[in-house]
């Protein structure tokens, strides 16, 4: 029972029935300042992404919208030309971009965009024509031709659509060398940095379509936490901050070609996504499996619904859905392609990760073996292990032959005296680790399929020195439970994070170094790294599980299971918590 119900109510008889009637009355204004109010906060502007520094970038001349020119600053050194006086920047870029609208600017005017294209191709600098609402337009030859008046040669020139239904038809009649290029989003901007968890979000969904949708056909669904917005062109929400991304859920109807951006823009932000069968194929291919597709009306009700209510139904979803549009729909992938088409060399987008092992414990390199060969991240070629047998009479050279018959194929094994303390050791394996990233990962902790792809992409989305997991699961083998601790701390910075799951950028740990101690070596180099300005960010819950043995003296931190039933945390259910936490 909610306090408010348990309070009595002091009005009777009349009274209450005038107070029931006005509330009743005022409900649908009552209903518009609520709407009112949190147009406002969705739609505030985000910190834009700062651009890396100390790499060899692609310069563009970028004449397009907010939406593109802003988010390609995570990948290209962005110079925005909307005015003649940018020919210089035009002429001195290794790229020359423009954003359509089927033939036409989508930004500058014809005459000035003809102009630059012109002096672009005569300067030699690659022209890359890229039309963001291809389905909403015809191509017209005419129009074409007034953008290429110019330019006396076309090599050099290529155009991108946004409909993949489109490219064939518009290479045909544009005579251009014509790829399909779909929606994508900057996750420097659709982040969980500039929305939050689930908890710091709007307590409401989305209703996003072509037409205005009816609030009243999502009944009991609470008019006031339904938010209709009408989007028939992609310029409908601005696509440099967050919008659909403070919500709880976005339900996209209707099948209007404009909705396709915002909804990657939402799923990358960590949105839970319900679309219906008209809406689905607008989507890349790779995200539409991880949305859901209500089939009817009736469905698409109650899934609005369930997502009102259901947070942990909200979280799982919105996690999968991200980690499809990160994989696959950054404006930096698409960057990638044009750079590609144009024999531009960029800059190499580097996630190789040393995971670092420090073991005493023979029984456990099994369960290491596990967890590398677990990761997605393995498949692609980029995990590298580094094991420190810390005082084990085993021989380095079988041990690593044994590890890749197994399938872990780039290894290094080192042996360390068992006078060394554990900091020491990780030392070592840092030292013969050659990865962008270096993680700190224990013998005897589960680590799920995609815990090294999600925690990767918190560094370019947080702009973090460190990553981990702060809030996380901590299975106590001894009783079988399952305590959940710190839930509050996901998406956010936190000074600490779980020490299994410490991933830091080479720079950083190389400058830091971790402390010649026993034990407590995760609180020393997180508390030097807040002291030398180094943020750590914590991401999600899931993907980990801190497993603790029934003999609590076997860990480095020999503390009492019953201690771990804190304030910090609570027993989330009992038994094996390995499924549940794989999302």
């Amino acid at each position: 029972m909610s306090l408010r119900s348990s309070v009595p109510d002091p009005l009777v008889g009349p009274a209450r029935r005038v107070r029931d009637a006005v509330r009743d009355a005022t409900a649908g204004q009552r209903s518009g300042w609520a709407a009112s109010r949190r147009r406002r906060r969705v739609e505030a502007k985000a910190d834009a992404p700062t651009p890396p520094s100390g790499e060899t970038r692609v310069s563009a001349a970028v004449c397009a919208t907010p939406r593109l020119a802003v988010g390609l600053r995570g990948r290209w050194d962005v110079t925005e030309v909307l005015v003649l006086q940018g020919v210089d920047a035009v002429e001195r870029a290794d790229l020359f971009l423009v954003e359509l609208r089927g033939a036409a600017p989508a930004t500058a005017t014809l005459t000035t965009v003809v102009h630059l294209i012109a002096r672009a191709r005569a300067a030699g600098v690659p022209v890359a024509l890229w039309s963001t609402e291809a389905a909403l337009h015809e191509w017209d030859p005419e129009a074409l031709e007034a953008l290429l008046a110019d330019t006396e040669r076309r090599e050099g020139i290529r155009l991108y659509v946004d409909d993949e239904a489109r490219a064939t038809q518009w290479a045909e009649v544009s005579g251009l060398p014509t790829a399909f290029l779909p929606p994508a989003a900057a996750p420097e901007i659709h982040a969980p940095r500039h929305v939050g968890r689930l908890a710091h979000r709007e307590e409401g969904i989305a209703l996003v379509a072509g037409e205005r949708p009816d609030v009243a056909t999502y009944a009991p669904a609470p008019a006031d936490r339904l938010d209709a917005r009408v989007v028939r062109s992609i310029d409908d929400l601005p696509g440099d901050r967050p919008v659909l991304g403070h919500y709880r859920a976005v339900a996209a109807t209707g099948g209007h070609p404009g909705l396709a951006w915002s909804v990657v823009e939402a799923a990358m932000a960590g949105t839970s996504i319900v679309v219906d069968s008209a809406t689905a194929p607008l989507l890349p291919a790779r995200l539409r499996p991880h949305v859901t597709l209500a089939d009817d009306e009736e469905a698409l009700r109650l899934d609005v619904i369930a997502r009102l209510w259901q947070d942990e139904v909200v979280e799982r979803e919105a996690l999968v859905a991200a980690r499809a549009a990160r994989t696959g729909h950054t404006l930096g992938h698409r960057a990638h392609v044009i750079e590609q088409d144009a024999a531009i060399t960029g800059s190499h987008v580097c996630r190789d990760v040393s995971l670092v092992v420090s073991t005493n414990r023979a029984h456990e390199l099994d369960n290491v073996t596990e967890n590398v060969l677990r990761q997605a991240e393995h498949a692609n070629g980029t995990v590298q292990l580094v094991l420190v047998l810390h005082g084990l009479d085993l021989d380095p050279a079988a041990v690593r032959k044994d590890l890749r018959a197994k399938g872990v194929t780039n290894v290094e094994v080192i042996a360390a005296d068992k006078e060394l303390t554990l900091g020491a050791c990780l030392n070592l394996g840092v030292d013969a680790s050659d990865g962008k990233y270096v993680a700190k990962v224990d013998d005897d902790n589960f680590y799920g399929r995609h815990y090294l792809t999600d925690l990767l992409d918190c560094f370019t989305h947080s702009g973090a020195g460190i990553v981990g997991k702060w809030a996380h699961y901590t299975w106590l083998r001894s009783s079988g439970a399952v305590v959940l601790r710190f839930p509050y701390a996901e998406h956010r910075f936190e000074k600490l994070v779980q020490g299994g799951t410490i991933i830091l950028d080479r720079d950083v740990v190389t400058d830091l170094r971790f402390g010649d101690l026993p034990r407590a070596v995760d609180t020393d180099i997180l508390t030097r790294a807040t002291e030398a300005g180094v943020r750590t960010w914590s991401g999600d819950r899931f993907n980990f599980v801190s497993v603790r043995g029934v003999d609590r003296h076997a860990h480095t931190w020999p503390i009492a299971d019953t201690a771990l039933m804190n304030r910090a945390g609570h027993v989330a259910f009992f038994g094996d918590p390995r499924e549940h936490v794989e999302v």
